[in-house]
C-alpha cells in the first residue's frame, strides 16, 4: 500500500482549485465587484471614480469632529482597567447573570483548591 506524502496532497488540492471567476469585460473586474459598482452609480447618480487619497483626506477634515466617547472608559483606571481586561467582554456582567457567576467562581476556586490539596506529597 503505497504512502500519500504532503506532496501528493498538495498536488490533488492544488488540482481542485476553482479557475478564475467570471470577468466582466468592460471594467476587468470579477463580475459580482462589476455589478456592485454600476448599482452603486445607479443609485447615487454618479459613477464611482478613483480619487487621490489627499481629497478623501480633505473631505474627512471638513466633517464636525464625532462627539466624545462615553466617559467611562476614561474612569477604567487601575484596578478597574485590568478587571475589564479579564473579563470576557468590556462591561460588567446583567445584574441576572451575577449571581450564578459567583457561585461558579466559588465552585471552580474550590475544585482547584481540592486539587492541589491531593496532589501535594
Amino acid at each position: 500500500m503505497a504512502r500519500t506524502g504532503a506532496d501528493d496532497v498538495v498536488r490533488f488540492l492544488l488540482e481542485r482549485k476553482p479557475g478564475v471567476g467570471l470577468i466582466d469585460r468592460k471594467t476587468g473586474l470579477p463580475y459580482g465587484l462589476s455589478l456592485w459598482l454600476r448599482s452603486v452609480a445607479d443609485r447615487y447618480g454618479a459613477p464611482v471614480v478613483a480619487v487621490a487619497p489627499q481629497a478623501i483626506v480633505e473631505v474627512l477634515l471638513e466633517r464636525p469632529a464625532p462627539p466624545p466617547r462615553s466617559s467611562r472608559i476614561h474612569r477604567d483606571v487601575g484596578w478597574h482597567a485590568y478587571a475589564a481586561l479579564l473579563r470576557q467582554q468590556w462591561d460588567p456582567p446583567p445584574a441576572d447573570e451575577r449571581p450564578l457567576r459567583r457561585r461558579a467562581m466559588f465552585v471552580t476556586v474550590c475544585v482547584h483548591l481540592f486539587y492541589a490539596a491531593t496532589n501535594q506529597q
